[in-house]
């Protein structure tokens, strides 16, 4: 009876130090494989626990008996299978690997050839402004209506260096008619109510190229401000906090809101973000660190620095 006591007390012991071991230890990672420390540290305690029990306390733990009999062969299965297992998930692997470079490849495919169109077009479009007479330059003025605003703003500040003061003229209207119309898309979506609606308004504007210096300066704190409040509502609007705080030159909250980004997602995007700040900063020793820690990622260091990692 007394054994029998003591054996309720010690079980009930060990179950308590399982608790805490689930509680410490276990994670789904862990749980994939037998030498982590969830599984070590189970297994560690099962056998003190039928030691205890047999050979101190002289319980007849029944069928323990046959576990313990069972229990290497069934173990070596599991380990068996855990390691046919790892073949398929690093082939997987490789393959998610392949198939993001590949997706990576496609993606800078496609801003190059965005980028060259637009190259192209602001050529034939400066052309336009060299070679046509003053009636053919008012009138591609007036067509010109490129998908991007920030794209004929840039063409209509060309315009506005020519020769003729008719064409400079036309130009400062367009750009005063582009002006007006972005200004009125904020007033629209304040009258909403809608935030989101009026940082995609504030966003237009400061990306359209018309506003300059402090006017520029004004407007990028205003839709920081109302993105800051939009950002905890819409978690996936912090990204964009980042390209706010560049341009702002907010270097202290640009590197904290990218690390706590990265602590959460290690994006190869946000981690070649932070490679090219420190890279910036002259801060090279932190940027291999950086590099090293998050190599998993498959960021890329400035090529300069390649040499570094095998060091």
């Amino acid at each position: 009876m007394k054994n029998k006591i003591i054996n309720i007390i010690i079980l009930l012991v060990f179950f308590g130090i399982e608790i805490y071991n689930f509680k410490e230890n276990y994670n789904t990672i862990s749980f994939d494989s037998l030498r982590s420390n969830f599984w070590l540290f189970h297994m560690g305690i099962s056998a003190i626990y039928i030691v205890i029990s047999t050979y101190i306390l002289k319980a007849d733990i029944g069928y323990y008996d046959l576990i313990l009999f069972f229990l290497p062969l069934v173990g070596g299965i599991i380990l068996l299978c855990e390691l046919v297992f790892s073949i398929f998930k690093d082939e997987i692997k490789n393959n998610i690997e392949e198939a993001y470079d590949m997706e990576k490849y496609i993606k800078d495919s496609v801003e190059e050839q965005l980028e060259l169109q637009k190259s192209l077009n602001t050529i034939a479009a400066y052309d336009s402004l060299n070679v046509k007479t003053t009636e053919e330059k008012k009138k591609f003025i007036f067509e010109f209506n490129p998908p991007n605003i920030d794209f004929k703003v840039e063409i209509l500040e060309k315009a506005l260096k020519d020769e003729d003061i008719n064409v400079i003229h036309y130009a400062a209207v367009e750009l005063n008619r582009i002006d007006v119309e972005l200004q009125k898309n904020i007033k629209e979506a304040e009258k909403t109510g809608d935030k989101y609606k009026l940082y995609q308004a504030y966003r237009e504007y400061i990306n359209s190229g018309i506003l300059k210096n402090f006017m520029l300066t004004f407007y990028l704190e205003k839709t920081l401000d109302l993105l800051l409040e939009l950002s905890g509502e819409k978690g996936e609007l912090r990204e964009e906090l980042l390209t706010i705080y560049e341009r702002l030159d907010k270097k202290d909250e640009y590197e904290k809101l990218l690390q706590n980004l990265i602590a959460e997602s290690e994006k190869r995007e946000l981690v070649e973000l932070m490679l090219e700040f420190l890279y910036k900063e002259n801060r090279y020793e932190e940027m291999l660190k950086y590099y090293k820690k998050y190599s998993n990622s498959g960021a890329v260091l400035p090529e300069i620095f390649q040499g570094e990692v095998s060091q």
